[in-house]
């Protein structure tokens, strides 16, 4: 059996690694190729196309269709050559909706782990979405909107329930941590460790980190933290673990900090082509994923303008500085423990997609 897996981003990699890895304990003859990165290759994909798009938002997107239509091809290309009993969509959702009408066209059987938000914006984009095969559904409010739109969709529950654990490094704790998360991708970075560098020089007496998404390296990020005490780490549950209080881009690190009960603080800038259109077509009131599936603003979360220095500190502050606070943060995060499990979610993926 042949499989062709698709990830564009971090996060699709970290998700295909796991995904890979369980498939071959089920099937150790199954061949595995296609789009992804470092983690997927170290599980055995014969990566034919690295991760090399960095897309945040409409404008960047208008910028890399050349480059996305040049990969589409090439991938199609791919499968009309070597006939994938199967292809894995995993997140990226513009670009694998591309993929998805042409591969269709090709009677390919498909399976799209973590598919596009449509119950949150663009529902239109059902109609498409509808003709994967299967849908691999990772949260209630998402498998309970495909199901009611006729999708084939199972609820596996979220894997990094099966991912996010502690090895017990500890750091000396003698003073307040905090943690600064500022995303996977270089256009998040740029906007975002800008601010939370003079959101350290504003709080003073602090234990700092910088966790490092996979992939970035760390010339990325030393331009912006001259003369700032900072320990740059590789990305580190127990790290985060010890933390008193996250601050973080908005994306899968939200989740991640819910599952370990850590407060945070969630922050997210983009061009204002791309705001203007999501605060016009989104349908939720959150961004975080905490506060979406909560349904309430469990956390904090500053977007665009308010993203500033001033406002983070404030709340910072607010959450190191009050126990009661920082308790009922940790009760309701406790919650979201329940609500995307059980556990063993890539075993089901994999168990269902080589079922399809």
């Amino acid at each position: 059996m042949n499989i062709m897996l698709i990830a564009g981003e971090a996060s699709g990699d970290l998700y295909g690694g796991y995904l890979s890895r369980e498939i071959r304990k089920i099937r150790e003859d199954i061949s595995l190729f296609g789009m992804g990165g470092r983690l997927m290759e170290k599980e055995g994909v014969e990566i034919l196309f690295p991760i090399s798009l960095d897309i945040v938002g409409a404008m960047d997107v208008i910028f890399k269709i050349p480059k996305a239509i040049f990969l589409l091809n090439n991938l199609l290309r791919v499968a009309k050559e070597r006939k994938p009993d199967k292809v894995v969509l995993i997140d990226f959702a513009e670009f694998n909706l591309w993929l998805l009408k042409n591969l269709v066209k090709l009677n390919i059987k498909t399976a799209w782990l973590f598919p596009p938000t449509a119950w949150i914006w663009r529902k239109n984009r059902i109609k498409i979405i509808k003709k994967a095969g299967l849908i691999l559904s990772t949260l209630p409010l998402e498998r309970d909107f495909y199901k009611k739109e006729g999708a084939n969709v199972v609820f596996i529950g979220h894997p990094l329930l099966d991912i996010v654990k502690i090895n017990g490094n500890f750091v000396d704790k003698k003073k307040p941590v905090i943690s600064f998360l500022p995303g996977s991708r270089k256009k998040e970075i740029e906007r975002h460790l800008p601010i939370m560098v003079k959101v350290a020089k504003a709080l003073g007496d602090i234990e700092l980190f910088l966790i490092l998404a996979e992939g970035i390296e760390r010339e990325i990020i030393e331009k912006y933290i001259k003369g700032l005490n900072i320990s740059i780490v590789p990305h580190s549950y127990d790290i985060m673990a010890q933390s008193d209080l996250l601050i973080t881009s908005s994306g899968t690190a939200t989740l991640e900090g819910a599952i370990l009960g850590i407060p945070m603080i969630v922050i997210y800038k983009m061009d204002k082509i791309s705001f203007f259109l999501a605060k016009a077509f989104v349908k939720t009131k959150y961004v975080a994923l905490p506060n979406i599936i909560r349904g309430e603003k469990i956390v904090p979360e500053f977007l665009q303008d308010e993203a500033n220095p001033s406002n983070i500190v404030k709340e910072a502050l607010l959450i190191l500085n009050d126990e009661k606070k920082r308790k009922e943060i940790k009760l309701k995060l406790s919650h979201i423990k329940d609500a995307i499990g059980p556990s063993g979610a890539i075993k089901r993926a994999a168990r269902a997609i080589i079922d399809l």
